[in-house]
């Protein structure tokens, strides 16, 4: 697994965020999520799954979860899937993720959110290209 650390910022498209890209040998996995006001700190990337791979297989998983006040992802759960096959991958990446946390004097609590891994085989190309 690999992990981006750091403020990731990308392009806004219809409210969603694009905020971490993988490309290897085994294809490329976009990672998305919608705007909120927690920072992440830790944005792993899920390997593509070798036999979905050999198969030419392609899916995109939604993974809706909790963020605590210390910043950790808490309730992960699988919302919609293309495929069964990519679940595991992307359950693993969220679960390894971490957000900012919040400091004692905020008064907001635990913030719902949902992460969009999308697995494709080739790279896309920017809008416009």
């Amino acid at each position: 697994m690999k992990f981006t650390t750091g403020l990731l910022t990308g392009i806004l498209l219809c409210g969603i965020a694009p905020i971490a890209s993988q490309a290897g040998v085994n294809g490329e996995v976009d990672v998305e999520e919608k705007e909120i006001d927690r920072r992440p700190l830790i944005t792993a990337v899920p390997e593509y799954p070798t036999k979905a791979y050999r198969q030419r297989r392609e899916a995109t998983v939604v993974i809706c979860f909790v963020i605590d006040r210390k910043g950790r992802v808490r309730k992960p759960y699988v919302f919609t899937h293309s495929s069964r096959a990519f679940e595991r991958a992307a359950m693993k990446a969220i679960r390894a993720s971490r957000y900012e946390p919040l400091h004692p004097s905020q008064p907001q609590e635990d913030v719902e959110m949902c992460r969009t891994y999308r697995f494709r085989l080739e790279p896309q190309k920017p809008a416009g290209q």
